[in-house]
């Protein structure tokens, strides 16, 4: 990219971090460092994409680039400018909602959120054939270049996840206002699920579960729950039990005097709610945000 030459501001958008250190305005520098080198590639990528209809594998070629300008101090957050040599014809007027739904669909696939993942293909496919005149062939063209996007830049999106549950509690991308975009959240559900290796663990959105704590690590935040269900009684497995699992990503865990702590003690039923990752049809690993 020619330095001398005007750029042109493809996307905007604020990576914020939040919880734990992120809630003092800081954040562990070498945990940031690598997130911002995993998020720098995916919307450097992402945006040469929007920009030329091209995926492009090495640094020197892509066209767009991914600028952090002043933090500000609220949670800790960083503002990101993409920034090219072109303007983008092909996406013209959309780049900014086209780029944040394809990173949502990145981060989807990547975490085997597969509901999610139906819901934004198919609204990239609307995207995609508003701009090429309905041109199935273009369409089907574009989508497979995502797929390729989402394969390859998994290994950035492993760097770009790496604060949370180190030094914050989640990240939220939040695009522009004027992209009309919905921001995209990545927990520590979503965070293990990126990690880990078996493809075939499925991570649900946010549901209810009714629960008895019977084992608890309060300083790693870790527990072992009964599943209850509607009749109240335990729900057994193929394996014969019903304890799974479980991570409290709850801000109100780091309370001494916390609902979860209490209902371990009483080994009373406590209402939560949480994300699953589930296998085979069976819950493996509860990631539990809300009680109450």
């Amino acid at each position: 990219m020619n330095e001398s030459t005007d750029l042109y501001t493809v996307d905007s958008l604020l990576i914020r971090y939040e919880g734990k250190d992120a809630d003092r305005h800081v954040i562990d520098m070498m945990a940031l460092g690598e997130s911002m080198q995993g998020f720098g590639r995916i919307y450097s990528v992402v945006g040469h994409f929007v920009a030329t209809g091209s995926y492009a594998k090495q640094w020197q070629a892509l066209e767009v680039r991914a600028f952090a300008t002043e933090p500000k101090a609220k949670c800790f957050q960083l503002a990101v400018e993409l920034q090219s040599v072109m303007q983008s014809q092909l996406m013209s007027g959309l780049a900014g909602s086209i780029i944040t739904a394809i990173v949502s669909y990145i981060v989807a696939r990547n975490s085997n959120k597969g509901e999610e993942m139906k819901h934004l293909r198919e609204l990239l496919e609307k995207q995609f054939d508003s701009q090429t005149g309905r041109n199935d062939k273009t369409t089907d063209r574009l989508l497979l270049t995502i797929e390729k996007l989402a394969e390859s830049l998994r290994s950035s999106l492993k760097q770009a996840v790496s604060p949370v549950g180190q030094t914050c509690r989640s990240i939220d991308i939040i695009p522009s206002p004027e992209s009309g975009a919905q921001p995209i959240s990545i927990d520590q559900a979503t965070k293990d699920a990126i990690l880990a290796d078996d493809d075939d663990a499925e991570l649900t959105g946010l549901k209810s579960f009714v629960v008895i704590i019977t084992e608890m690590d309060r300083e790693r935040g870790t527990a072992k729950v009964r599943l209850l269900g509607q009749d109240g009684e335990p729900e057994a497995d193929d394996d014969g039990t019903s304890r799974v699992n479980a991570k409290i990503t709850d801000p109100a865990f780091e309370s001494s005097t916390n609902v979860y702590i209490q209902h371990f003690a009483s080994g009373e039923k406590l209402e939560v709610r949480g994300k699953a990752s589930i296998k085979e049809g069976v819950i493996r690993q509860l990631y539990l945000s809300d009680a109450g």
